[in-house]
């Protein structure tokens, strides 16, 4: 199956994505957030860490991990359909959040921005 986006002609304004396996979106458009970046600088420390702890035990004494290349960092998201397809409202909400998974970028900026559809601010006085 090729990935697919498509409207739904029963619905006006949903869009429908097909796709196999899973999808990779990167977002080239602006600079990621510093917390994202510095959590990415993070993760990708301990990694090479983990993988030089692991290289120790066949080292000869002194030896270190050394300075780790600079890697720009990107906004880049995966996305995974948990069934046959991903129904994409009006709103840009999914009509089922469980749906579609979301990792990487996207999964960073949601769980900080999303509100319940049935949010309704209460005013300040």
């Amino acid at each position: 199956m090729a990935t697919q986006a498509r409207s739904d002609p029963a619905a006006p304004g949903r869009v429908k994505l097909q796709f196999p396996a899973s999808l990779q979106v990167t977002y080239q458009g602006e600079r990621p957030d510093n917390v994202y970046v510095a959590r990415m600088a993070i993760a990708r420390r301990n990694a090479a860490l983990d993988a030089a702890s692991r290289q120790w035990n066949t080292a000869k004494p002194g030896t270190g991990v050394g300075r780790l290349p600079y890697q720009e960092v990107q906004e880049v998201s995966q996305l995974r359909l948990l069934g046959p397809e991903a129904v994409i409202l009006p709103n840009g909400y999914l009509s089922n959040p469980l749906s579609l998974m979301v990792d990487g970028y996207w999964a960073f900026e949601k769980v900080g921005e999303a509100l319940p559809l049935d949010y309704v601010p209460t005013p300040v006085n």
